[in-house]
């Protein structure tokens, strides 16, 4: 409902349309619908490239997040490496090296690191 009513008041090219198909990605993901999920992050990475762009970097950076979350469930680590490259570029611009989402951006990378075996990329994140 609530991606309706935003739909129907502020169209399809607006960051809070965006959120609403983030929310139900996540949803669709939590049921292992990740083709279903993956649709709903495209569809609003999309919105996001449109409008705000990295202005809402939060918002952009989540999509993104979830996107990569979505190729590791599906062993595609590569591809799951280069999103989380464009979210430490976005951290980076917007919040700078020493900053606690910088830092959850490292850790995140090292887990995906650690989980393809590759301890010492792991370790220097």
């Amino acid at each position: 409902r609530a991606l309706a009513t935003n739909l129907e008041h502020s169209g399809d090219d607006d960051p809070q349309v965006a959120k609403n198909y983030n929310d139900i990605g996540l949803l669709l993901m939590d049921q292992d619908r990740l083709q279903e999920a993956q649709m709903m992050f495209e569809k609003a990475l999309e919105i996001m490239e449109h409008t705000s762009g990295h202005f809402n970097a939060t918002l952009t950076s989540t999509i993104l997040h979830n996107q990569a979350h979505i190729n590791i469930k599906e062993g595609n680590y590569d591809q799951a490496l280069n999103l989380y490259e464009n979210v430490l570029e976005i951290a980076l611009e917007k919040y700078g090296e020493m900053h606690p989402q910088t830092a959850t951006v490292y850790y995140n990378m090292a887990g995906l690191y650690r989980v393809q075996g590759m301890l010492e990329d792991a370790t220097a994140m």
